[in-house]
């Protein structure tokens, strides 16, 4: 999902830019959010009490009292990740934005081609701060925040508070969770009781290591998060013709039919998604985004309580 702030005084213009937004996220199967306020002033004094609850603002650059400008530059000391995008009505405005990193500039009215482009770019930016970012959800709010502003972690019972250097977030969980949410996988999969079963992994594949691993941690993770009884992981692979193929597949709680067109759609966040809590709705989309990068295939099935499974293909050494 994609969290969207717009920005604007005149409440014809934010209607006619979040109907347009909304087109546009719906042509490209993303989920979104939006927030509205009618001055900067109003922006920031809610943005310091709900800091990680946006991913993206469309500010005005003309607006009354605090201008789009001002705005940008006090929205960057409370937020420096923040995706900013201002929106004018005059073209010498374009190029004021570079000082505050902004991700890019629509002319009034906005056309569908502009605000796919930006969109495609915000995207693509969450992707670059993936790693960068703990990701918590209270109640039906997800937050995003900056590791390196994490000053310490906290657990009363279940309760959690985290202390970041600008606010206090707390959440459910516990902390050893939160120790593998920050990177470690194997502790997840402990943690969560899974058992690991291998078959076949004797065989070489040639690709990129960082990567194939970045994706095989995002199907244990998945794995581990959306856990049936008793739950098994089975990693196997087996050749096929010049290529290899590998298969993670779970006893999990699966993925309904409907589903399934989805999900490796940039911000879509499943059913089980919503009812577990902590989805970005990121991680297919980047699986499916490096697999492409790599040449590899990315296929996955799944049966609603009975489980899924995903299958990457590699090339062998003959296939290069």
């Amino acid at each position: 999902m994609l969290r969207i702030g717009i920005c604007d005084d005149n409440a014809s213009a934010r209607l006619t830019l979040r109907a347009a937004l909304e087109r546009s996220l719906e042509e490209r199967r993303t989920e979104g959010r939006f927030f509205e306020f009618s001055s900067g002033e109003g922006l920031l004094g809610w943005l310091s009490k709900h800091l990680g609850e946006l991913d993206l603002v469309f500010l005005d650059m003309e607006m009354r009292a605090l201008d789009g400008m001002a705005t940008a530059r006090r929205l960057r000391q409370l937020d420096e990740t923040l995706q900013l995008v201002f929106v004018t009505g005059y073209a010498e405005h374009v190029f004021d934005g570079y000082a505050v990193g902004a991700l890019g500039y629509l002319m009034k009215p906005p056309r569908p081609e502009q605000l796919d482009g930006v969109l495609e770019r915000a995207a693509e930016a969450l992707m670059r701060d993936f790693d960068s970012a703990f990701i918590c959800r209270s109640g039906e709010t997800l937050y995003r925040i900056p590791k390196k502003s994490i000053l310490y972690f906290a657990s009363d019972r279940r309760q959690v508070t985290c202390v970041s250097a600008a606010r206090t977030y707390t959440f459910y969980g516990k902390l050893d969770e939160v120790a593998q949410a920050v990177g470690n996988h194997r502790s997840l999969l402990i943690q969560s009781g899974v058992r690991v079963e291998t078959e076949g992994l004797e065989r070489s594949v040639y690709t990129d290591e960082k990567w194939a691993v970045f994706i095989l941690g995002q199907l244990l993770q998945n794995a581990a998060r959306y856990r049936g009884e008793e739950p098994v992981v089975t990693v196997s692979a087996r050749p096929l013709g010049k290529q290899v193929q590998l298969t993670v597949a779970d006893n999990g709680m699966g993925i309904p039919t409907h589903e399934l067109p989805r999900v490796f759609g940039r911000g879509f966040t499943g059913s089980n998604g919503r009812a577990r809590g902590g989805s970005t709705g990121m991680g297919l989309y980047l699986c499916k985004k490096l697999a492409g990068f790599l040449e590899l295939g990315l296929e996955i099935t799944s049966e609603e309580g009975r489980g899924t499974t995903v299958t990457l293909t590699f090339p062998t050494k003959e296939a290069l």
